[in-house]
């Protein structure tokens, strides 16, 4: 019986997670309940911003973006988006206010020059101060619409997204960040779902053979 209980605790523990991640915008989106606040960073202004912190807030939330080097305002196709002003510097989301357990939203590198770069690869990392860390990576194919979210048991501590590729010329980037004060944290996307089911199926199956 020791294979069935293994199934079955690996097929559990995708449902149960301290921190759900989020590929899919619009799953992200139908699991959100309570407040709700989205930042689309239009107004921030361009190129080196001259601070390395800013402060974000509406509907009762809050949150800080800062980095270790300046914080940088980049314009692709006429979207501005937050970023960083060396591209090895981190962009982290935190000091949160509001009880904010969920944060969303569009992540990407940009080449330097108002253009999208498609060779930028980095993680984005969550972290409630409790569980271990829920990690997306960013891969190569990176688009303007490449969407990393999380839902937390616990309020969130801190979302950074980091540069590990090794080109100068890509700068991590958020846009549309959405933050939010409860979700439906016991319910994961479509992927994580299948996965499960795919781990009960395979327990019947090790039922039947035996």
């Amino acid at each position: 019986m020791k294979p069935i209980l293994t199934f079955v605790c690996l097929a559990a523990s995708a449902a149960n997670a301290a921190i759900i991640t989020y590929t899919d915008r619009n799953a992200f989106l139908a699991a959100l309940s309570g407040a709700i606040y989205e930042e689309s960073f239009a107004g921030i202004g361009a190129d080196n911003l001259g601070v390395s912190s800013m402060n974000f807030s509406g509907n009762g939330l809050g949150y800080s973006i800062s980095s270790t080097s300046n914080l940088f305002g980049t314009t692709i196709g006429g979207d501005r988006s937050m970023s960083t002003f060396t591209g090895t510097a981190p962009l982290t989301v935190g000091s949160f206010a509001g009880g904010v357990v969920a944060v969303g939203g569009y992540f990407y590198f940009d080449n330097g020059a108002s253009g999208l770069s498609t060779s930028g690869a980095g993680p984005v990392t969550a972290s409630n101060g409790i569980d271990a860390n829920a990690i997306i990576q960013v891969g190569v194919a990176s688009s303007l619409t490449n969407f990393v979210g999380f839902i937390s048991s616990t309020p969130l501590v801190s979302v950074t997204f980091l540069r590990t590729s090794t080109n100068p010329q890509q700068f991590p980037n958020v846009d549309d960040l959405i933050v939010a004060s409860a979700g439906a944290q016991g319910v994961p996307e479509p992927g994580t779902i299948a996965l499960t089911v795919a781990g009960l199926a395979g327990l019947l199956t090790l039922r039947k053979r035996r």
